[in-house]
């Protein structure tokens, strides 16, 4: 087991700050479920980073070297998993701590000192400007808000400084006051999950998919009486789908129209510009496997042998 391994095996022993926008169903790239079975060691330990993930980590060096120039003041790694002294489920892999002068950060078990704040380190996509608000406001994406919050209550900090780059060029650093509020909330929603995942009682499907995975297959005969919300889903959905067969046909006459009219051209031009291709893809190839078998004089219990079954997928029908 490699060092990273190791350090997420260490990370399923808790809930740490980028796990909280998970649970309160902030994380779009990871929901609660997700999230539990990761903790439950239902999952593989290391699927690899992202690019952008991986990235985010080769820069982190980056980003907090030019806080540390701008803002005058002195950075330090942590290299501790901090716990809560209280919420022993609750973990921190803080980037840095922003140290005192002739001080230096070091955990003693219930709080970090030798700092006033922390540091947190970030790039982002340029599409994702618009999701920051003016430096120096606390106006950041929810996830790291949450993950800023967290990491204050394990180390008793009073803010963070939250260092972004953004598209590679707009450096901008963001203040974060510690609000116990919302700490409190976090804590609570935190706890809860985490008394499931020693209970083993999954969180509740959020997605289609999710709800596929955990009831693949009807009841028979099974009725259940619709509540408000659920009858107002269910009309909008099917207000949805009649919209969007009128948009089918639609499309379908709209085809009708334009299709007779390219006769056997690749290539339609308007004004000099290109307007559309229609053009045939690559041929595709496909055995008939069960054909072959019989066309070699395979026995039909030896074709059944090799033979599964794929249950049927459940179908949504509105009445």
């Amino acid at each position: 087991m490699n060092e990273r391994q190791q350090w997420l095996e260490q990370r399923r022993t808790g809930i740490g700050g980028s796990d909280v926008s998970a649970i309160l169903g902030l994380n779009k790239f990871k929901t609660a479920l997700d999230l539990y079975r990761d903790k439950r060691g239902e999952t593989d330990l290391d699927d690899g980073q992202s690019e952008p993930a991986y990235w985010g980590t080769v820069l982190e060096d980056v980003v907090a070297d030019e806080y540390a120039r701008r803002e005058g003041r002195t950075v330090q790694r942590v290299n501790t998993m901090m716990r809560h002294p209280s919420h022993d489920f609750a973990i921190a892999n803080i980037d840095r701590a922003v140290v005192r002068d002739g001080k230096r950060a070091r955990w003693n078990g219930v709080k970090l000192l030798g700092t006033d704040r922390i540091l947190e380190c970030k790039t982002a996509n340029g599409f994702a400007a618009q999701q920051w608000g003016e430096p120096g406001s606390d106006y950041v994406p929810q996830p790291y808000l949450v993950q800023c919050q967290w990491y204050m209550a394990i180390t008793d900090t009073a803010r963070t400084d939250l260092a972004v780059l953004i598209g590679g060029q707009d450096f901008r650093v963001y203040r974060i006051p510690r609000d116990d509020e919302l700490i409190d909330i976090l804590l609570t929603e935190a706890a809860a999950f985490w008394q499931r995942v020693q209970d083993g009682i999954p969180p509740d499907p959020q997605s289609e998919a999710e709800a596929r995975q955990r009831w693949a297959e009807h009841q028979q005969g099974r009725e259940i009486e619709a509540d408000e919300e659920l009858a107002r889903i269910a009309s909008e959905l099917g207000y949805v789908k009649n919209e969007i067969k009128n948009l089918g046909q639609r499309e379908k006459d709209l085809r009708d129209r334009l299709i007779p009219r390219l006769e056997d051209a690749e290539i339609v031009t308007h004004n000099g510009e290109r307007l559309l291709t229609y053009r045939a893809n690559k041929p595709s190839r496909k055995t008939d496997w069960q054909a072959v078998a019989n066309d070699a004089g395979a026995d039909q219990s030896l074709i059944e042998k090799h033979t599964t079954d794929k249950p049927g997928a459940r179908v949504l029908r509105l009445a």
